[in-house]
């Protein structure tokens, strides 16, 4: 004879630790870096012509440019493992996108190549390593 105790031990369910909010965690991380290298991958392919026309400098100067974003990425990982491992992920994610998007934001304003240096590459660059890592 079968007791209720038994029916229920017969009856098989997957619990989930998380509840599934760790789908929602690797959906996100895979938007902000299909996002993120998509612009950094792609900014010179799409930017690159329009920029020497606009800026009359030869092809070195301004493809420096998008080379100081990707490298300024790669290279602030450092910066943002210490960030990480101080106030969490989350936090140094948004703060990286509010970096990145300020950087672009700001290299609207002047069209001079240096001033993209510093805008594009360096802030830019920063923003994009603090999205990068965590």
């Amino acid at each position: 004879m079968l007791t209720s105790s038994d029916t229920n031990l017969a009856k098989s369910t997957t619990n989930t630790p998380d509840g599934g909010w760790g789908w929602v965690i690797v959906f996100s991380s895979f938007m902000i870096h299909f996002i993120m290298d998509g612009i950094t991958y792609s900014m010179g392919d799409v930017y690159l012509e329009p920029m020497l026309t606009n800026l009359h400098f030869s092809r070195a100067y301004v493809s420096a440019i998008f080379s100081f974003l990707e490298s300024i990425t790669l290279a602030s990982a450092p910066i943002s493992t210490v960030f990480t491992n101080t106030f969490g992920s989350r936090t140094i994610t948004i703060v990286g996108a509010l970096l990145a998007s300020f950087g672009f934001f700001l290299s609207r304003w002047w069209t001079n190549v240096y001033y993209y240096y510093l805008t594009i590459g360096i802030i830019g660059g920063i923003g994009c390593g603090l999205i990068y890592l965590p």
